[in-house]
C-alpha cells in the first residue's frame, strides 16, 4: 500500500511539473526579450501605434511579472497615481493583487514634469509600505522603470520581476517600430 502512495505521488508530481512548461519557444537567433516583443507588437496594434494601451498590452505580454496582471480602467490608472485630465489625456495600465507591487501604467501627458512627479511620489511610496509588508518587493520598485518613452508624449511605469535595461529593450522597440 505505500508502495502504491508513493508511485501516485511521484506521477502526480511529474504530471504537474510537465503541465509547467509554458509552450514558450523562441528563435535562437533574437534575444528573449525582442523576440517576445515582436511577438507582441505583431498581435497587438498596427506598426507605428504609441497608444497607451498599445504600449501597456505590449509590456504586460513580454515582461515578467510575479503574477498575472489584471487591465486597469484609465480612471483607475490616474486614481492610482493621483492624476486627473488636466495633466494626463490618456492612461492604461495593468497591476497585480496587492501582495506584490508588480504594475504597468502608461500616461499620454499634457504636462510630462506633473505626471513624472507623481509617478516618482508613488514609487517612493510603494517602497515605504512595502518595506515592512512584503520587503521583498522593494528591489523592484527599486529597479522600476519610470520614465517618458522617447518620441511620444507618453511616461512608461514598469514594475517587474524584469531587470530594468530589458524593461528598456522592449520600449526601444516600440519606440523604433514607431518612427
Amino acid at each position: 500500500m505505500k508502495k502504491i502512495l508513493m508511485t501516485a505521488a511521484a506521477l502526480s508530481c511529474v504530471i504537474a511539473l510537465a503541465s509547467c512548461g509554458g509552450g514558450k519557444n523562441t528563435d535562437d537567433t533574437q534575444t528573449p526579450d525582442t523576440a517576445q516583443a515582436d511577438t507582441a507588437q505583431s498581435e497587438a496594434a498596427p506598426v507605428g501605434d504609441t497608444s497607451a494601451s498599445r504600449i501597456a498590452a505590449i509590456l504586460n505580454e513580454t515582461a515578467h511579472f510575479t503574477e498575472e496582471l489584471t487591465e486597469m480602467s484609465p480612471d483607475a490608472v490616474m486614481r492610482r497615481y493621483g492624476l486627473d485630465g488636466e495633466t494626463v489625456t490618456n492612461a492604461a495600465g495593468f497591476a497585480g493583487t496587492p501582495a506584490v507591487v508588480d504594475e504597468i501604467a502608461v500616461f499620454e501627458t499634457k504636462d510630462a514634469d506633473k505626471v513624472m512627479e507623481a509617478v516618482n511620489a508613488r514609487i517612493e511610496s510603494q517602497k515605504t509600505n512595502y518595506a515592512s509588508y512584503a520587503p521583498g518587493e522593494v528591489p523592484k520598485l527599486d529597479d522600476a522603470v519610470a520614465e517618458p518613452l522617447e518620441g511620444t508624449d507618453c511616461i512608461v511605469v514598469c514594475v517587474s520581476e524584469d531587470p530594468s535595461a530589458t524593461i528598456r529593450n522592449i520600449l526601444t522597440a516600440i519606440a523604433e517600430d514607431a518612427e
